[in-house]
């Protein structure tokens, strides 16, 4: 998608798929043996990533939007070789 921004602030959707547990053995520590063992997880043990996604996406677009802002040269670079 390409396009030109008059100032107002840029709205977009985000869509993330859902982590999913592995169910293939791992191989781990058992830190209070410390030997090497394997681990298997059963069942649905799925973390929701959603919350910690908003900064990363945020983070992410305001990176991307500096970056093209000086390959545009609409600003110096912050660190000049």
């Amino acid at each position: 998608l390409g396009g030109i921004s008059n100032g107002m602030p840029l709205d977009f959707s985000v869509v993330m798929k859902p982590t999913s547990s592995i169910h293939i053995e791992q191989t781990t520590v058992n830190i209070e043996k410390m030997e090497e063992s394997t681990l298997m997880v059963t069942g649905r043990h799925d973390p929701c990533i959603a919350i910690r996604a908003v900064p990363v996406i945020q983070c992410s677009t305001a990176i991307v939007l500096l970056d093209l802002m000086i390959q545009s040269q609409k600003v110096d670079r912050v660190l000049k070789n």
